[in-house]
């Protein structure tokens, strides 16, 4: 397949910060999402007066989500770079989304800096070697269109830190 992209909701009930954001705009393209989340969904104020989603003083884990969404997990030293590409690309055809550790720096600032961060990879466009995620920018998440090659490159330092200390 030469393109694919899967469905996202690109302005979900919820949008307070990467993590949740990720999952509700997923979750918002399940039928019947609304039962799960009003069943499920907590919300508190922390020490700092900060909006977080969770219980008890603790932001939801991702185990929270596997009533709703089907979570695999895979070894990041399974997978190294020269890898990425076709792993992503293959998790996509197989309908299943993918969210990975990258260098934000890298990524988004396009420097060398380091800034380990969850990213949402929802499709590819292998004609101009394009990855499509969500980032945000300007406190507001948008599409963004990142090179294999570049998404090799902020994998590579996160292969890189992980294997430097497990």
């Amino acid at each position: 397949m030469k393109r694919k992209i899967l469905k996202i909701y690109e302005r979900p009930l919820i949008t307070s910060e990467c993590f949740t954001y990720y999952k509700m705009a997923i979750i918002q393209t399940i039928p019947n999402y609304e039962s799960w989340l009003i069943n499920r969904f907590k919300m508190f104020i922390d020490g700092d007066g900060d909006a977080i989603f969770g219980e008890n003083g603790d932001i939801y884990s991702l185990a929270s989500y596997s009533e709703i969404l089907n979570i695999e997990e895979d070894n990041i030293f399974n997978i190294g770079k020269e890898k990425i590409v076709s792993y992503v690309i293959s998790k996509i055809n197989e309908e299943k989304y993918v969210m990975v550790d990258l260098n934000f720096a890298k990524l988004y600032f396009d420097h060398d800096g380091f800034d380990i961060h969850e990213t949402l990879i929802y499709g590819y466009d292998c004609d101009s070697c394009e990855f499509i995620m969500r980032g945000l920018n300007n406190y507001t998440f948008k599409e963004w269109r990142v090179s294999f090659q570049k998404l090799e490159e902020a994998y590579a330092d996160v292969y890189k830190f992980f294997s430097s200390d497990k």
